[in-house]
């Protein structure tokens, strides 16, 4: 056969070449996106920077990191080793959250292909355009906007991207099997799905919907008796049980502790009903950012819908309802006359088991991310996608391909918007910025600006966005204005009596509550904590944080010395103590505790830079250089410490070597405001 551009346009390899560019050109722009939101659980958790640090002492200093590892061990151990090769630099962090999202785009590819392969479509007039529509699938899945959040940041999109590789692999390993049953290589690859999903299993939680979705694809795409196909599917069926297992390890096998991982921690109180109804609304949003991908924050305050006939909730639900119903008769009706058309019921079944972890009945933290919707995008994708290509079969007979056409320029749109949607996440403060013009009334969303404006020295706006936060938290929670207090002349509430096996999974409910920003909601759950175990080290650290934010410097005093005497080597604990002793002028006293906290760990980079602080504030310039040089010895990439060094430089008449650090600074993190105010007092520019 002669061969043409045409011919070698229609080549899988081609094809790959072309998905792998595309994703390489819409997220060239996000290489040097800083970490921020949630960072500190890659930052901060010492499993990151040594994984033989032991798992039990992790669980005492931060349960939360420690619950973190345990269920998403291999996006950790990636975090490692990203860290083993190049510290905190997040260049390579990136780099490898995109190679990731780029293999997950070519299994998308692989997996349609596949399809045509099985009994049900081997003989489908689509067969003819499995591979246009396979690029197309993968092309919408590499460059839709949608998938920005879970590929750009770097915490929760490594999770995200981590989860659908294998995710994917076990589906198309299981397919690939299933069409070589009989051979060698099918046992082979049927051994690779079992694999795949077990390791999905310790990436994310929702990858628990796995067998499920290889049963659809089995019974969708197959026929034959029931028994067997079973059979072939238990092994995956039983890769279910160690999510489960893993809760009951951690939990000495309590299921009463275990479930308490899975109620609400969202600052708002709600039942389980409460939340499957809420996610109505997410789940009808999310479609709609699939159509329309305007307003793609970061963080999003979402009202929690308590009734099943609020409007918008029946509307949704009647939305939803309808779609699901259309998908599942796709699936049942369309097998004999039409099997091309199952594809597109397959594609909306496939976004419905994808959400059904985090959009079900089990509360979890944030109502609603964007970032949640990257395996389920594939089901969308796939759905969408086969709807193009039946139109192109019916409409692409003459010389113009208006189908294809409008579907490239489709593709155009959509990669330049992503493009564009990266480059909010250019530095903190952009991002923050937009978080606020999505959610404008939410005091976590001013909350959040205000961090990034402090951290780049920006003191005023930070202090504006503070009070603004406040003003809107105490006009939504009128009983917060005198401090926790019932309104109408009420009293506090006594603390909540809790059972012995209920502490953990309470004490973990008030540490989310802190983290997001609701610290009277955090000291209720604090105070029952401590009132039925008064030796938690953990909860008198938290009300010791929670009480110094709030200016009560003597009450904070006494919890972090409580926590410090049940734990003396609780290091972060010591070190913010250290902090408030140095706010109240107290330095001999915050450097003895800072020394005590490195007599513990030596390697903790953030006391060095505390004590070289506090040396520099007390004129010991030469003592200073020394903490922050030992800071950047045990994290090279610690931009804040090279900003220090550089600060005590300067102060010392060493310009050279003062602007050596601040350039280092920047060029480890492009956005430090601090280190570029620095550089420009020495350049003059």
């Amino acid at each position: 056969m002669k061969r043409n551009v045409f011919t070698y346009l229609e080549s899988p390899l081609v094809h790959a070449a072309l998905i792998i560019v595309v994703g390489l050109l819409v997220y060239s722009n996000t290489f040097h996106v800083p970490f921020f939101l949630s960072a500190d659980y890659v930052t901060e958790n010492p499993f990151v920077r040594d994984i033989s640090f032991p798992l039990e002492r992790l669980k005492q200093m931060n349960p939360d990191h420690y619950g973190l590892v345990k269920s998403r061990y291999l996006p950790y151990l990636t975090f490692a080793l990203n860290y083993r090769l190049h510290g905190f630099d997040v260049f390579g962090y990136h780099a490898v959250n995109l190679l990731f999202h780029l293999l997950d785009a070519l299994l998308v590819y692989a997996l349609v292909i596949l399809t045509f392969r099985t009994p049900l479509l081997r003989q489908s007039p689509l067969g003819e355009r499995r591979l246009p529509l396979a690029l197309f699938v993968a092309l919408l899945f590499v460059a839709h906007p949608v998938q920005t959040e879970a590929v750009t940041w770097i915490w929760h999109g490594r999770s995200a991207v981590l989860t659908a590789f294998f995710y994917l692999g076990a589906l198309a390993a299981y397919l690939r099997g299933r069409l070589e049953e009989g051979r060698g290589r099918g046992y082979l690859w049927y051994g690779v799905a079992v694999l795949s999903a077990a390791l999905a299993m310790k990436c994310k939680q929702n990858a628990v919907t796995l067998p499920l979705m290889a049963a659809l694809f089995e019974f969708t795409l197959f026929s034959g008796a029931i028994k067997p196909r079973l059979v072939r599917l238990l092994p995956l069926g039983l890769t279910l049980l160690i999510i489960p297992a893993t809760y009951l390890f951690d939990m000495g096998f309590s299921l009463e502790e275990a479930a308490t991982a899975f109620k609400p921690v969202t600052g708002q109180e709600m039942t389980r009903l409460d939340y499957l109804f809420t996610q109505f609304r997410v789940l009808a949003n999310y479609l709609r950012l699939f159509f329309v991908p305007v307003g793609l924050p970061a963080f999003r305050e979402w009202a929690v819908s308590r009734s099943l006939f609020d409007p918008a909730v029946l509307a949704s639900g009647a939305f939803l309802a309808s779609l699901l119903g259309s998908g599942l008769y796709l699936l049942v009706r369309c097998r004999r006359m039409k099997p091309e058309w199952t594809l597109i019921g397959l594609g909306i079944v496939w976004y419905f088991i994808g959400h059904s972890v985090e959009s079900g009945i089990i509360p979890l933290s944030v109502l609603t991310a964007v970032y949640r919707n990257y395996l389920p995008s594939v089901g969308v994708f796939l759905a969408v996608g086969t709807a193009v290509s039946l139109l192109s079969l019916r409409f692409d007979k003459g010389k113009i391909p208006a189908v294809s056409l409008a579907s490239g320029a489709l593709l155009l749109v959509l990669a330049v918007s992503a493009y564009a949607r990266n480059g909010i996440w250019r530095t903190e403060i952009s991002l923050a910025e937009d978080v606020v013009k999505n959610s404008p009334e939410s005091p976590q969303a001013h909350f959040i600006l205000s961090k990034a404006y402090k951290s780049q020295g920006r003191l005023e706006e930070a202090g504006r966005e503070v009070d603004m936060a406040f003003r809107l938290d105490m006009a939504a929670n009128p009983e917060m204005a005198t401090g926790g207090a019932k309104p109408a002349g009420g009293s506090a509430s006594a603390p909540k009596k809790l059972a012995p096996e209920e502490v953990e999974g309470h004490f973990r409910q008030a540490v989310e509550q802190y983290r997001n920003r609701r610290p009277e909601n955090a000291l209720d759950g604090l105070r029952a904590v401590l009132a039925a175990d008064p030796d938690h080290a953990g909860a008198h650290y938290h009300t010791a944080l929670i009480l110094h934010e709030q200016g009560m410097n003597d009450e904070a005093a006494g919890e972090y010395r409580a926590a410090l005497r049940l734990k003396p080597d609780f290091v972060a604990a010591r070190s913010d103590y250290a902090g408030l002793l140095a706010q109240m002028g107290r330095f001999p006293e915050a450097i003895a505790e800072l020394q005590t906290a490195l007599g513990h760990k030596p390697d903790y980079p953030e006391a060095h830079r505390f004590l070289g602080m506090i040396y520099q504030d007390t004129g010991r310039l030469a003592d200073a250089v020394s903490a922050f040089k030992a800071a950047i010895r045990h994290n090279p990439a610690y931009a804040d410490a090279h900003n220090s060094l550089g600060e005590a430089y300067l102060q010392m008449g060493d310009s050279r070597n003062a602007a050596i650090e601040f350039q280092t600074a920047l060029r480890l993190k492009p956005d430090h405001e601090g280190a570029r105010q620095n550089l420009a007092r020495i350049t003059g520019r």
